[in-house]
Parts: C-alpha cells; sequence; structure tokens
C-alpha cells in the first residue's frame, strides 16, 4: 500500500511540474505577442499621423511605455503604460545608439533604433524569446 502511495504522489508530482511548465510557456508567449502588438501600434500611429506625432516604445524591465514624439519624458500625459506580468521580464535591450527607446520615422516607419530584446521567465532567464525591430520597423520573433 505504501508502494502505491509512494508512486501516486511521484505521478502528481510530475504531472504538476508538467502543468506548470506549460503554463509558464504559454505567459512567456502571450507576454511576447503583448510586447509585439505595442511595438505594432506605436508603428502604425505613426503612419497613419495619427496627432500629427510620431510614436515610441520606451522597455522597462517590468514594463512597456508607448510614447507620443520623438524622444520619451516620463510621467507624460499622453504616455500608455503596459505592466507585464510578475513573472516575466524584459532582458538584453540592445537597441541602435543604446538606450531603451524605439521611435518610428513617419514616413516610412522605419527606426534608427533597430536591435532586440528578450522576454524571459523571472524564475529561468534562460527561457526566453527575443524580439527582433528591424530598420525597416517590422517586428520579429524568436
Amino acid at each position: 500500500m505504501l508502494a502505491v502511495l509512494g508512486i501516486i504522489v511521484i505521478l502528481s508530482g510530475l504531472v504538476f511540474y508538467s502543468v506548470s511548465g506549460f503554463k509558464n510557456r504559454q505567459l512567456l508567449e502571450a507576454e511576447t505577442r503583448q510586447v509585439v502588438a505595442i511595438l505594432e501600434e506605436a508603428r502604425s500611429l505613426t503612419l497613419s499621423g495619427q496627432g500629427g506625432n510620431v510614436y515610441g516604445v520606451h522597455f522597462l524591465s517590468n514594463q512597456i511605455i508607448r510614447f507620443a514624439g520623438s524622444a520619451y519624458v516620463g510621467g507624460a500625459a499622453g504616455n500608455v503604460v503596459y505592466p507585464l506580468s510578475s513573472a516575466v521580464s524584459l532582458n538584453s535591450i540592445s537597441f541602435n545608439g543604446g538606450g531603451a527607446d524605439v521611435v518610428f520615422d513617419k514616413l516610412k516607419g522605419t527606426t534608427l533604433n533597430f536591435g532586440s530584446l528578450d522576454v524571459a521567465l523571472t524564475s529561468s532567464a534562460s527561457t526566453k524569446k527575443t524580439v527582433f525591430i528591424n530598420s525597416t520597423g517590422i517586428i520579429d520573433t524568436k
């Protein structure tokens, strides 16, 4: 009886671990899609000439901020803050020219701030998705 109980406990632990890993991977995918959607929204707003502004995105480890104008200003009235789940963080932010901002060009949707960033699980930084922004403004993930 004790052996059967031991096997059940071990199998339950394996199932819990598997479900937990699946949930974390799903969360990582969802947060990565959110990063891409915010970048695409900023690019789209810029190309449409919304408000006569260019738009950009500022990245912090735990949130993303879409802003209007050619430079990020903390606390500006037009900033839209998108918090990330506490289970993920933005790491390895590496854009041309340094910094943590991507700003899109009004006429072509291109950017001088091309580069990449990682969306990673806080529990396992090696479990990550990389978001790439190329100079033409196209966003891709890997």
